[in-house]
């Protein structure tokens, strides 16, 4: 009797190996999102703080010949506007809302102090988010 070899893959075998496939490319397709959304993220925040540094250099002009504000306010083109109301945010790209806010200094060590905050709807996270710099002239 002549004995034939099988060589051939079993149905199992072959649902076993997509599925083994599959698991590799889903994983790589995850970590590739978030990576991608780890990048957006970190594109927001640096936007934010460039807006923040440029108030702040901003401020250190406008401190030069002015007194320190009592209200909360953002600079636009050296001229300041009155933030003191949130409904007339500061808007840069209608993506940032900027607000400039005198702080009390409890040692009076510098008594112009200010804090700096940019915040956005944020693409990745649910919500808002935001950078803050406080800054002393």
């Amino acid at each position: 009797m002549i004995k034939l070899k099988n060589n051939g893959e079993t149905i199992v075998e072959v649902l076993i190996s997509i599925a083994i496939l599959a698991l590799a490319l889903g994983s790589a397709f995850a970590i590739a999102n978030k990576a991608r959304a780890t990048v957006l993220a970190n594109q927001e925040r640096y936007q934010a703080q460039l807006l923040a540094n440029t108030q702040a250099d901003a401020l250190k002009a406008y401190m030069a010949t002015n007194t320190k504000p009592v209200i909360t306010f953002c600079l636009i083109g050296g001229e300041l506007q009155d933030h003191s109301d949130a409904s007339k945010p500061c808007f840069r790209n209608n993506l940032y809302d900027i607000s400039v806010t005198p702080k009390d200094d409890p040692c009076n060590c510098n008594p112009n102090l200010f804090l700096i905050r940019v915040e956005w709807d944020s693409l990745i996270y649910n919500g808002k988010d935001n950078v803050e710099l406080v800054y002393g002239t």
